[in-house]
């Protein structure tokens, strides 16, 4: 299914390839899923890795562009990869792109934020999620549950509630302070993650794991660091 463009005034969408996967016609932000409605995207294969150069459909990271409040979206369920670009806010409500190789990469221009169910996860052994805002918010069934991923990729602007069911091997976080004196929860199998914004400078207190770890963070302030057991991940 190639995308060109879908606008529904509030209806709930739901596109489906049973044999291939959903991509954009061409590799931009113009031609948007747009709706208040619930978005509901499943592929055979992937979702946002190709679009049409000439009238080829040509392998690329070429994000599907959502200007939506709700998704759920599933792709191939060992090796499938989910890449969507949301112009706003977006509310997650399961999205699937399997554990063995999947991977799952969404960025939003505003907040990425959980549907307040815990039933509802990020399944993915890669997942990368880019926030101007925040990533989840503060309570237990709000923040983002990730299912058994080994590796995150986190970019925030504010603050960032996450808890992942898996052992981590690679972990990089990347902050640019829209706001100060954020809030950075981010649970894993065998790590201890303690990061404070202090709104002028970041305290690295206590970033470790038992089984070893990749670990990378940056920000546009300051940055102490008290303990880092980074070691090679698993």
């Amino acid at each position: 299914i190639l995308d060109a463009g879908i606008t529904l005034n509030g209806g709930d969408l739901t596109l489906t390839a049973d044999l291939g996967g959903i991509f954009e016609a061409t590799n931009n932000t113009t031609t948007d899923i747009t709706t208040t409605g619930p978005i509901t995207l499943t592929a055979a294969t992937s979702i946002g890795t190709q679009h049409l150069v000439s009238g080829i459909v040509t392998p690329a990271a070429s994000p599907v562009d959502l200007a939506g409040v709700n998704l759920t979206a599933s792709a191939n369920t060992t090796s499938g990869s989910i890449r969507l670009n949301e112009l706003n806010d977006i509310t997650l409500q399961g999205i699937s792109a399997g554990t063995t190789s999947g991977t799952i990469s969404i960025t939003a221009g505003g907040s990425i934020l959980d549907d307040a169910s815990n039933a509802t996860t990020l399944s993915a052994s890669a997942i990368a999620l880019t926030a101007a805002n925040a990533i989840g918010a503060t309570g237990v069934n709000n923040e983002i549950d990730a299912a058994a991923a080994t590796a995150l990729t986190l970019g925030i602007g504010t603050n960032l509630f996450l808890a992942n069911s898996g052992d981590l091997t690679d972990l990089s976080l990347t902050s640019t302070q829209a706001g100060d004196t954020n809030v950075y929860s981010l649970s894993a199998t065998n790590l201890t993650f303690t990061v404070t914004d202090a709104g002028t400078s970041y305290a690295l207190t206590n970033v470790s794991d038992t089984t070893g770890l990749n670990f990378s963070f940056s920000g546009d302030e300051g940055i102490t660091v008290n303990t880092v057991g980074a070691g090679a991940g698993n």
